[in-house]
């Protein structure tokens, strides 16, 4: 009777390398879907509820800072209290959360402050205008409200464009907005204990001794700014980078802008 063979032994170490190289196989693909699943991290921002809710009656600081600019017509009214009489709930406020660095979001955050003017027919809606009256460095948020008084409320009811700005105002909120560092947003403060030097604002000014007085003040204003840790984040590209996270935090697909000055 012949003896039952053993099983050779390249077999054990064949079928080992079959496993072997099936679990290499099973780690790289769990590498792979780790790595696609790593959490955006800007995704906190895009994702974020936007709480409307009835506008503080101080957001825009005390009006007698806003001073007199000639050029601005006398009949507008930037004063939040009566403009919340005036359109009730159609107005509302917002503050929503940006990256201090929008290239390395584990910095921090900022605060972004919107005003919203919401359409007169809702039913018609088409989506939201942002607006920036630029400076740089001026408040937006007045303008969402500021827009409708210009074109309709004081704007010429004979004007050949009429209809188009009626249309406007019917069927796109108007939003206002803090840019960063400026309004009810995040602040950049140039704060000094160095005394001012006096200036002359009259036409009698344009002497060698109050320019360089006027120069001592801007070079110190100028010092304190570069010693706030914020300023280097201050800046055009990151204000861009806000805007369009505003725009997706509204549900529009695409910007409607409207801009002045620095704002374009």
């Amino acid at each position: 009777m012949k003896k039952p063979r053993s099983l050779p032994l390249a077999t054990p170490i064949w079928l080992a390398s079959v496993l072997l190289v099936a679990s290499l196989t099973g780690c790289a693909s769990s590498g792979t879907q780790t790595a696609s699943a790593k959490v955006d991290p800007l995704e906190r921002y895009r994702k974020q509820a936007v709480e409307w809710k009835t506008c503080d009656s101080t957001i825009l600081g005390n009006e007698e800072d806003w001073g007199d600019d000639p050029d601005e017509d006398e009949e507008i009214d930037i004063s939040m209290d009566s403009a919340k009489r005036k359109y009730g709930n159609r107005l509302r406020c917002a503050s929503i959360r940006a990256p201090l660095d929008w290239a390395n979001p584990d910095r921090g955050d900022i605060v972004i402050s919107l005003l919203r003017l919401a359409a007169r027919k809702q039913d018609q809606r088409r989506g939201s205008l942002l607006i920036n009256p630029g400076g740089p460095g001026a408040d937006g948020l007045p303008m969402a409200f500021n827009i409708e008084q210009l074109l309709i409320e004081k704007g010429d009811a004979e004007h050949p464009e009429r209809a188009l700005h009626l249309q406007l105002v019917n069927e796109y909120d108007m939003v206002g907005f803090s840019p960063r560092g400026t309004g009810a947003s995040t602040q950049l403060r140039c704060a000094s204990n160095e005394l001012v030097h006096t200036l002359d604002y009259s036409a009698a000014g344009m002497t060698p001794q109050n320019i360089a007085n006027a120069r001592y003040n801007n070079r110190k204003e100028t010092e304190a700014c570069l010693k706030n840790p914020i300023t280097p984040f201050i800046n055009t590209d990151a204000t861009a980078r806000d805007m369009d996270l505003i725009r997706g935090l509204l549900g529009d697909e695409k910007l409607n802008y409207l801009g002045y000055s620095y704002g374009t």
